[in-house]
């Protein structure tokens, strides 16, 4: 929920400062728009149900999904530093047989 009043701060920070420059900003008024839309549809879906089961199991694997998609991200990371075309020395400890998985 901390995400979507930001971006409405975002949005409305734009909005008012559009008479002084003269660009109305439509793109950058909107993408933060849809990210609070989205942050509080998500929120009001974590939350909506009655039964707490339900709204901790929902909550979870929200997370264990997040969590998947950064190990993702780590794992293509770590092959694009440790293969490109410049990796890194072996000793800069940044092997990722030292990172936890």
């Amino acid at each position: 929920m901390m995400n979507a009043s930001e971006n409405l701060n975002a949005a409305g920070i734009l909005v008012e400062k559009r008479p002084e420059n003269g660009n109305v900003h439509a793109s950058s008024i909107m993408q933060p728009c849809r990210s609070a839309m989205d942050s509080s549809a998500r929120t009001i879906w974590l939350l909506s149900d009655p039964d707490s089961e339900v709204r901790r199991d929902r909550c979870l694997s929200l997370l264990m999904e997040q969590l998947e998609q950064q190990r993702r991200f780590l794992k293509i990371n770590d092959d694009n530093v440790n293969r490109g075309p410049n990796p890194p020395p072996a000793d800069c400890g940044r092997s990722s047989s030292r990172r936890r998985a």
